[in-house]
C-alpha cells in the first residue's frame, strides 16, 4: 500500500506469519521511511537499502 498511510507487509525466518509495517515504525532494526509501487526503503544506522517487492500469484 502506499499513500499518506502507507504499509508495508514483512515477513522473516523469525516470522513467518507476517506482520504490517507502517511508514516511519521499525521492523527488525530498520525504520520503514517510503513505500513506493514495486519497492520499499528501509534505513538503518545510517544506511539505506531498497528492496523490490515480490509479487506472488497463482
Amino acid at each position: 500500500m502506499n499513500g499518506e498511510r502507507a504499509k508495508a507487509f514483512f515477513t522473516s525466518s523469525d516470522n513467518p506469519v507476517g506482520v504490517w509495517v507502517a511508514v516511519n515504525e521499525q521492523w527488525s532494526g530498520w525504520r520503514l521511511s517510503e513505500v513506493k509501487p514495486g519497492e520499499v526503503v528501509l534505513e538503518a544506522d545510517g544506511e539505506r537499502q531498497t528492496l523490490q517487492l515480490n509479487v506472488l500469484t497463482k
